[in-house]
């Protein structure tokens, strides 16, 4: 694993969606991440270890996204 050091972002925009403003700075801590890709095998270890659920699984909140259409309303429906 290789430390990646923190810093400051901009995050969103004020140009486009309006779910996406305001652009705003974001501080991200420093973190620790792999240097090298990890497999699908890998990944299906952890989730099979850990229980981990991710947010592709995950149905969206209609509150979310007012007016989506019903039938994006389940899980890896929605590809941005």
């Amino acid at each position: 694993m290789i430390a990646l050091p923190g810093g400051v972002f901009q995050m969103g925009s004020d140009e486009h969606y309006p779910e996406e403003a305001p652009a705003h700075p974001v501080a991200v801590d420093p973190f620790w991440i792999d240097e090298t890709p990890v497999t699908n095998a890998q990944f299906a270890r952890f989730v099979a270890a850990t229980g981990h659920v991710t947010l592709a699984e995950i149905p969206p909140d209609p509150k979310l996204y007012p007016g989506m259409d019903p039938a994006f309303a389940h899980p890896a429906s929605a590809v941005f």
